[in-house]
């Protein structure tokens, strides 16, 4: 942080912290290889937009009051049966807290747990958005290295017995930014390490839906038996990121302490939006959505690996993954992503430039290729600029 004070309109004439936290900028190109986003073009916004309009003329008047902190009453009682059915969770409503996107929900849960100076354990490469709140709330943190099954978990062993451990972030189904799953084993692990050293596990699992090659592995959350893990996702790659549900599940004290601190950023969530998604569950939109989304980004992940191996060759290295929304990429060094990202923009692409990844190991030259937001036809254009702008820059 620096002291910083501004004097006349343009900058405040009051001393405030600037604070290091980068703010994302918004992707304005039609053709992007982004993070993992999904195509808003596939979000069921016909059935939604006819419960929103039933709900806003038809609403009781107790919609439109302040509601419970937690959220909605009846959409967290249905939320939990689908939890429980889907992800071997044994929760109930109380377990639930609903938040306004994951984002929100990692700030409480680390605004919660976390007191200055705390050690706190995340992937070498890991979600920068987490890294940054954790770090942001006063937390020290710890890199442990992930390979081609996640987090080496025998790492957190050794850190553990040198250091009074807080807790330990992770996105154990589809790491983040790498794509790779953690493996049964090291799960069973991570468990245990908690269990022994009394550490919280933090889990992310932003696309747990997402998965191509068989059934999704069940949660760290569905095999803990001392209410160590708490379990954070969002409805936002099942609709579109403007509708801003996340959610945090743990235990009934922590959810009711996470409230508190919700209570006085934000007063509840949109009730409205809640009750839509209920009705969204109970009678089945959601779940054939989901199903409809699952087949075409099967179908758009298949498309991308096969078209990047067959276009570019030796110039870039990828595993194919077997779930969520981006493809993690290695590009060969004689096209440093700091040069081959904006030469792509001026074409109408939108790729990373890497500088997040570099920033935590300078030797990568490596990004996320998110192939869930663009159709084939745009897809197959995407790739072609890409080997076009790869080929002006070998010449």
């Amino acid at each position: 942080m620096e002291r910083y004070m501004g004097c006349n309109l343009k900058n405040a004439g009051f001393y405030f912290e600037k604070s290091k936290i980068v703010i994302p900028e918004v992707i304005t190109q039609k053709l992007a290889f982004n993070d993992g986003l999904p195509d808003v073009r596939l979000a069921p916004r016909e059935e939604l937009a006819k419960l929103y309009n039933f709900y806003f003329k038809n609403g009781e008047p107790s919609v439109f009051q302040y509601a419970h902190v937690q959220g909605n009453s009846h959409f967290r009682e249905v939320f939990a049966r689908i939890l429980n059915e889907t992800r071997s969770l044994s929760v109930s409503k109380e377990n639930i807290l609903s938040t306004r996107g994951s984002q929100m929900a990692i700030y409480l849960v680390g605004k919660a747990l976390i007191k200055p100076n705390d050690e706190i354990i995340v992937g070498e490469l890991s979600y920068r958005a987490a890294t940054l709140t954790l770090t942001a709330l006063g937390a020290n943190i710890n890199t442990i290295p992930v390979d081609g099954d996640g987090l080496v978990v025998e790492a957190i062993e050794e850190i553990c017995l040198r250091k009074t451990i807080r807790a330990i972030y992770v996105t154990s189904h589809h790491y983040h930014p790498t794509t790779v799953t953690l493996k049964p084993e090291r799960r069973l692990k991570l468990l245990a390490l908690a269990e022994r050293f009394r550490f919280a596990i933090i889990e992310d699992d932003y696309d747990y839906d997402f998965h191509y090659t068989n059934n999704p592995i069940l949660p760290l959350a569905s095999a803990d038996k001392s209410g160590l893990v708490i379990y954070i996702g969002s409805f936002t790659k099942w609709l579109a990121p403007t509708f801003r549900i996340g959610y945090v599940v743990a235990s009934e004290d922590f959810i009711q302490e996470l409230s508190k601190w919700r209570r006085i950023i934000d007063r509840q969530s949109d009730t409205i939006m809640e009750l839509c998604l209920a009705d969204m569950i109970e009678n089945g939109t959601l779940k054939r959505h989901a199903i409809r989304s699952l087949k075409v980004y099967h179908e758009r992940r298949d498309f991308a690996c096969e078209q990047l191996k067959s276009e570019l060759g030796e110039r870039i290295e990828f595993r194919k993954p077997d779930g969520g929304m981006a493809i993690w990429a290695n590009f060969d060094k004689k096209y440093p992503l700091s040069e081959l990202a904006p030469n792509c923009r001026k074409y109408g692409l939108y790729l990373h430039d890497g500088e997040t990844f570099r920033s935590e190991n300078g030797n990568l030259n490596a990004c996320r290729m998110g192939f869930a937001s663009m159709n084939i036809q745009e897809m197959g254009e995407a790739i072609r600029i890409l080997r076009k702008t790869m080929d002006n820059m070998s010449i």
